[in-house]
């Protein structure tokens, strides 16, 4: 009777470890279908990612401010989560957008960001923007054959032709798992403090002096530690990231508003009375110590190691993705652009060998070599540029490789 009932109690936990498998996604895995759904109940730590994700929108979705700008962006991030095709690509899809939903980055008040975007780079007022974005089309300019550049203007060609391009940091890279991004972590109160704290006085704020160091930390909104192996040596370095342009604003929401608010231009104003920006996260990079605990000061210069974009990595190579800089006046009509006059083929971001894109910033000549400050660095010798043109101003002035 004792055997009878410890095989009855065996056969008990297995069942209910078998339900709780089923039951382990957000969903009812007994219904599943897709091969999406599939792939999260088949796979246990996708299913905990899933449920964990669940837990995070729900929580996220309690501002009700916010609700319809996350809803938008959830609906755009299952969209992307559907073309993996590898578990690890949908690993790392669920993480990328718990992160986003826990990021302490996304909890100011939606109201107070647009107020002080109205007050600021986006003018006196946020208009609606009146644009069709199926009349844009995208174009390689620089890095055609090389196969990240080649796979990252597939990915941008695929998404919905009637919505912005992707400039928010949940939206930028391809979903194939060739694509991932270093870790990352934010920087407590406590940590911040230290870090100010540390600046030699060749960094702190001169009074009416430029913008050093100290102020620019100060008033980061958000600081980041970068762990990611760009000397590619095997052994990873760390690096303190600060917010780059509008230091003082939410990165997050800043992506997710420029897509909303159009300004009054005063530079086209028969053409175009009012005008979209976008503008995506970003940030520069300074060197840290060996555990990533402080600012390494003896390697810092007059500018940040690398500036205004984000380290990501191409089949485990790092590469630096430049921000997004878009404007509906300057790239519709190219002759009369006052940005970079006279240049038909404006970039509005780049994906940059490490390599390339430091000794170029630093003046030294662009061609993979060596940066004398920074050890042993090694990047591939080519840029992908990317452009994002009126239709009707490409079949006038076709964009051509390298201009």
């Amino acid at each position: 009777m004792k055997k009878n009932k410890t095989e009855f109690l065996i056969l008990l936990l297995g069942s209910l470890m078998m339900l709780s498998s089923v039951q382990a996604a957000s969903f009812d895995c007994a219904k599943a279908s897709t091969k999406v759904e599939l792939m999260i109940c088949e796979n246990p730590e996708l299913s905990k990612l899933d449920d964990r994700l669940a837990e995070k929108y729900e929580e996220a979705l309690n501002d009700k401010s916010r609700a319809k700008e996350i809803r938008r962006a959830q609906k755009a991030w299952l969209k992307e989560r559907n073309k993996c095709a590898t578990t690890g690509c949908m690993q790392e899809s669920y993480r990328e957008r718990i992160k986003e939903l826990s990021d302490v980055s996304v909890s100011p008040d939606l109201s107070d960001l647009q107020m002080t975007l109205r007050k600021g780079a986006l003018g006196t007022a946020c208009l609606k923007p009146k644009i069709d974005w199926r009349n844009y089309e995208w174009t390689l300019i620089s890095g055609s054959g090389q196969p990240p550049c080649e796979e990252m203007l597939a990915y941008l060609k695929s998404r919905s032709a009637d919505e912005p391009p992707a400039i928010c940091p949940g939206e930028r890279l391809p979903r194939n798992g060739n694509w991932t991004k270093p870790e990352i972590r934010v920087v407590s109160e406590a940590e911040r403090q230290a870090i100010l704290k540390s600046i030699p006085d060749q960094w702190r704020q001169k009074p009416n002096g430029p913008a050093s160091y100290e102020l620019q930390l100060t008033k980061s909104k958000l600081l980041r530690v970068i762990r990611g192996d760009i000397t590619r040596d095997g052994i990873p370095e760390y690096f303190l990231a600060f917010t780059g342009a509008y230091p003082d604003r939410n990165p997050k929401l800043r992506c997710e508003l420029s897509k909303q608010c159009a300004i009054e231009n005063d530079t086209f104003p028969a053409a175009y009375p009012t005008e979209i920006w976008l503008v995506s996260d970003s940030y520069s990079l300074l060197p840290m110590n060996a555990d990533g605990t402080r600012v390494d000061w003896s390697k810092v210069h007059f500018a940040p190691m690398l500036m205004d974009g984000e380290l990501v990595y191409y089949k485990g190579r790092p590469y630096w993705l430049s921000k997004v800089i878009w404007g509906q006046a300057s790239q519709d009509d190219f002759a009369h652009s006052t940005i970079r006059p006279g240049d038909r083929y404006s970039k509005i971001f780049g994906l940059y060998g490490i390599g390339y894109y430091v000794t170029g910033q630093y003046g030294g000549p662009v061609k993979p070599a060596p940066f004398s400050e920074v050890q042993n660095l090694r990047g591939d010798g080519y840029a992908c540029e990317f452009g994002y043109f009126n239709r009707e101003n490409l079949k006038q002035h076709p964009a051509r490789e390298g201009k």
